[in-house]
């Protein structure tokens, strides 16, 4: 029985002879569940070890998605609970022993404008332990990128209007080969809020023969740890009289007149965690976070054209 898992993220760009690589971050990294986007295959993998417990086919050059899980875990429930995802989505739900976890994973193709917001809402909507990851294709200044598309549009919204928190950090994820584009952050990790305090250790590794990082989390589903240091979020404070009236309607909203029943040193840890959180969410509805300043490359040129090739050479 597992208290705590480590958990994976990895656009692939296909899996197709690559599989040497992925069993050897598995078994290195000790990875539990590894969520595995565009694997482009048209059936689920064998993975000595480990179990395909969701998958969506892709087509030999772009697609799919699939989440494994380490033998031992026990899948309480698959997307199929959710009526038909849309295309390369598909959500599954962990349990070993007293920690649980339902996990929904999207890839969006660059080529598509799919809206999967819905989708990702109902799961959150009936799962009170929720991680969203995938590569997102989402950009946005919000999001740390110089530009923006429908996608980015859409996942801002839904970072601002749900109940939810971004796992990453400001690190970039995809390092496009093409050097005169600049790494962004297209692949991410979003949980519910009253369970990020659970998620620790956020990390990325260069070891896969892709232009994604390999990210990876640890979630301990039964221990309280002490609350994260906060982030800096900027608000829109102006017209502050017309907002604090909306700020407490969101609170009150996101609060919905519960009385916590402390009993232990533990439930006052939690509930602390949830107060906060939930202030930051009305906030985010009520005023505005500002938009995050992206921070520009300070070395020259040719340093920063040896550093792109430095990547490209780690994953060959």
């Amino acid at each position: 029985m597992m208290d705590s898992w480590t958990i994976g993220l990895l656009n692939t760009n296909s899996l197709r002879n690559k599989m040497p690589y992925l069993l050897h971050i598995l078994q290195t990294q000790n990875i539990d569940i590894m969520i595995i986007n565009d694997h482009r295959l048209t059936s689920p993998p064998i993975i000595q070890g480990y179990l395909t417990n969701s998958f969506t086919a892709g087509t030999r050059h772009v697609g799919g998605s699939l989440i494994i899980t380490r033998d031992g875990l026990q899948i309480v429930s698959t997307s199929g609970n959710l009526g038909t995802p849309p295309m390369d989505s598909t959500h599954v739900t962990v349990r070993s022993g007293p920690t649980t976890l339902s996990i929904v994973t999207t890839y969006a193709r660059p080529s598509q404008n799919t809206d999967h917001t819905l989708y990702w809402q109902e799961v959150f909507d009936r799962n009170p332990k929720v991680l969203l990851a995938g590569d997102l294709n989402a950009k946005s200044p919000d999001l740390g990128s110089t530009a923006e598309n429908d996608r980015g549009k859409r996942l801002v919204r839904f970072l601002q209007d749900c109940d939810v928190n971004m796992i990453n950090d400001d690190r970039p994820t995809f390092f496009p080969n093409n050097i005169d584009h600049h790494p962004s952050r297209l692949d991410f990790m979003i949980c519910s809020t009253r369970i990020s305090h659970l998620f620790r250790n956020f990390r990325t590794i260069h070891e896969f023969p892709s232009d994604h990082d390999v990210l990876l989390v640890d979630y301990a589903g039964t221990r309280i740890l002490p609350p994260p240091k906060p982030r800096h979020i900027s608000f829109d404070m102006r017209n502050c009289d017309e907002k604090w009236p909306i700020f407490q309607e969101n609170l009150d909203a996101v609060l919905q007149d519960s009385i916590p029943d402390l009993q232990t040193h533990e439930d006052i840890e939690v509930e602390s965690e949830v107060l906060s959180s939930s202030i930051l969410q009305a906030a985010k509805k009520s005023f505005p976070p500002l938009p995050t300043k992206i921070r520009k490359p300070s070395v020259p040129d040719e340093l920063l054209l040896l550093i792109k090739q430095k990547h490209r050479l780690r994953r060959q």
